[in-house]
């Protein structure tokens, strides 16, 4: 009977310990004496020199049990410790990389005792609102930095370098300690913020105009306002120094392998510079520049669009600085835009691209047009034609690819397109003394030079067919087909459309929008034809190449 309410006694002790704190067993010391104090969640250990106070409830067991050697009369509660509070997490940025070095000293596994901790939990984030040191709810939707270091004894000093972080950019962190069973520590502050790595460029100025008097040029563009990679700035209108510090105006005599001399520099608030001892033979262009917090000096854009003061050309250059997109001026007005109006003007942005480079692949050239510097318009294209230069370089004194000796038209290499769908050949032309292919074309995007089989007289194949279904209905997309043809002699070439019945829909096919090409946009004597097959035949040189289309309705 006295076994059974001792038990009872016990159970009815255990049911008020889960239904309220857990009160505390008495302390004491010399100088303090705790009689009422109550255990509450959590795992902080508290100690001075007068006082000890444990106060975590980590488990609560009451057994009874009874052997015949062995009897367990009364419960025990079961306290397990947190890992201590990680207070001086901070972080170091490296000039030069993208990379951040976190430091912290290593915490005790219970409390602030003992040797090691279990493990590590770093959280990050680049938006202020969701820095994982506001909440424990911030920092568990937070991401998480892989491979923490294992903890080290009490005591000593450990780092994490985290990369791939984006330049300029601020990072909060928060840091907690785990034990080997999981029990994370209380949540701590992390580090401040992180702001910039790396200098981040300014985009490169776009809608570049030039005006010239009997002995000055002036030179004009629109402001920029954001990255180059198209973020924002915080305040487009007044950038920071770290975003936008001033133009760059250059000039030289060509626009290509030019040894550019600086003519100015001016303020985020000026749009324009006249050079007063201009001339004919000079080309300009004009460079943002942005100041880098971490090596305190100024870094510059890629360059933008160059223009001449003899012919007010622009040239898009490559960053092989030989290769090219030459524009005439007739057709460079929806390029500069309207002054005071980014939205109404194009950024051409020039790029190689090393990664297609192999194989037949001894070129590849990247134009894409952003309208008001933002938005890409793989659709854009030049009014009239332009003309695309493709620089080679030669290998052992011989040309790679290599091209006839007696004559400017490539053996074995040609200029193809990427039409957002197939790859489309264009042929194109070598000129061995620049070596240049050239290609005259109103497309942007993608160019490249290929190693290919040629012919040495005027020929077609299904390579040359921009699509076989013509579906104009005015996208923009398939509203007509365009057949490029070789033609290294310049013969005069013809091209007709026929129905199934052999009837004559359109008897003279216009120029297309490359060099050697024509092109047939569904209508016959300026009506739409009705939807169907019908058969296109090519004549030149005393060669014809015939095949079908469809058209779409």
């Amino acid at each position: 009977m006295i076994r059974f309410e001792r038990v009872t006694a016990m159970i009815l002790l255990l049911g008020a310990a889960l239904a309220a704190p857990a009160a505390a067993a008495v302390s004491a010391s010399a100088s303090f004496r705790n009689n009422s104090s109550v255990m509450d969640a959590g795992g902080l250990r508290k100690f001075s020199v007068g006082f000890r106070g444990d106060a975590s409830v980590g488990a609560v067991s009451v057994p009874s049990a009874v052997s015949a050697s062995f009897a367990v009369r009364d419960g025990f509660m079961g306290v397990a410790y947190q890992p201590a509070r990680i207070t001086d997490l901070v972080a170091a940025s490296t000039c030069g990389a993208s990379s951040v070095q976190l430091k912290w000293t290593a915490p005790g596994n219970d409390g602030d005792e003992n040797t090691t901790s279990g493990a590590y939990v770093i959280k990050y984030s680049s938006v202020a609102s969701e820095s994982p040191a506001l909440s424990d709810a911030k920092f568990e939707a937070a991401a998480a930095i892989v491979l923490p270091p294992a903890p080290g004894i009490r005591g000593t000093l450990q780092n994490k370098s985290v990369a791939g972080l984006t330049p300029g950019v601020q990072y909060y962190f928060a840091i907690k300690a785990a034990e080997r069973d999981g029990m994370r520590g209380v949540l701590a502050g992390g580090a401040g913020t992180l702001s910039a790595f790396l200098a981040r460029l300014a985009q490169t100025p776009f809608g570049i105009g030039l005006s010239t008097g009997p002995s000055a040029a002036t030179v004009s563009w629109l402001p920029v306002v954001r990255y180059q990679d198209r973020t924002a700035f915080v305040d487009p209108s007044a950038p920071l120094p770290t975003e936008l510090s001033g133009y760059r105006v250059y000039r030289s005599t060509t626009p290509i392998l030019a040894p550019w001399t600086e003519v100015a520099t001016v303020s985020t608030a000026t749009l324009s510079w006249t050079d007063p001892a201009s001339g004919p033979q000079y080309y300009y262009t004009v460079k943002a520049q942005t100041f880098d917090s971490c090596q305190s000096t100024e870094t510059v854009s890629s360059r933008s669009l160059i223009r001449s003061a003899a012919t007010f050309d622009a040239y898009a250059v490559s960053p092989d600085d030989a290769s090219y997109y030459h524009i005439p001026r007739s057709l460079v007005a929806p390029l500069v835009g309207t002054p005071g109006d980014p939205t109404s003007a194009y950024a051409i942005e020039t790029s190689s691209r090393p990664e297609d480079l192999g194989g037949r692949i001894y070129k590849s050239l990247d134009f894409q047009a952003y309208r008001g510097g933002l938005t890409q318009d793989s659709h854009f294209s030049l009014e009239g034609m332009g003309t695309v230069y493709m620089h080679y370089e030669l290998s052992g004194g011989s040309v790679t690819p290599s091209f006839a000796s007696s004559s400017s038209s490539p053996d074995n290499a040609s200029v193809y397109w990427w039409n957002g769908m197939q790859w489309l050949q264009l042929y194109g032309k070598g000129d061995a003394l620049s070596q240049n292919m050239f290609l005259e074309t109103k497309y942007f995007g993608r160019y490249q030079m290929r190693s290919v089989e040629r012919v040495t007289n005027f020929a077609f194949s299904q390579a040359g067919l921009s699509n076989r279904f013509v579906t104009p209905n005015g996208d923009g997309k398939n509203d007509n087909v365009v057949f490029t043809f070789q033609n290294p002699h310049d013969a005069a070439v013809h091209g007709r459309i026929l129905d199934l019945r052999g009837r004559v829909v359109a008897s003279d096919l216009q120029p297309g929008p490359v060099l050697n090409s024509l092109q047939w946009d569904g209508t016959s004597q300026g009506r739409s034809v009705p939807g169907g097959v019908y058969v296109y035949q090519l004549e030149g040189e005393g060669h014809s190449f015939t095949g079908t289309l469809v058209v779409l309705k």
